[in-house]
C-alpha cells in the first residue's frame, strides 16, 4: 500500500465524535445533506451512514463520506422528531 493510500486510509477511518449538543439530530442530518450535495456536485462518492444503540438509550449515527463524522442522539431526540413528521 503506497503513503497517499494509507493516508486516505487513515483520513477515512478517522472518527470525529460529537457530543449531545441541541438538536444534534438536525445537525446530523445537515451534514447527510451537505455531503450528499457535495459528492453529486463531483460526480463521484460513496456515502455510508450506520446506526448503533448504546448507553442510556443513545444512538451512535455514523456517517461515512471520505472521513467519518460521529453523531450521538439521545432517545428523546429521536422521538421528538419523529413527532414532528
Amino acid at each position: 500500500m503506497n503513503t497517499n493510500r494509507q493516508d486516505a486510509t487513515r483520513n477515512t477511518e478517522l472518527l470525529m465524535d460529537r457530543t449531545i449538543s441541541e438538536d444534534i439530530l438536525s445537525e446530523a442530518l445537515d451534514y447527510v445533506r451537505d455531503q450528499l450535495i457535495d459528492g453529486l456536485r463531483h460526480g463521484f462518492f460513496e456515502l455510508t451512514i450506520s446506526c448503533e444503540m448504546v448507553k442510556d438509550r443513545k444512538r451512535r449515527l455514523v456517517i461515512k463520506a471520505g472521513r467519518s463524522e460521529q453523531f450521538t442522539i439521545p432517545a428523546d431526540e429521536v422521538e421528538r422528531a419523529r413527532e414532528k413528521r
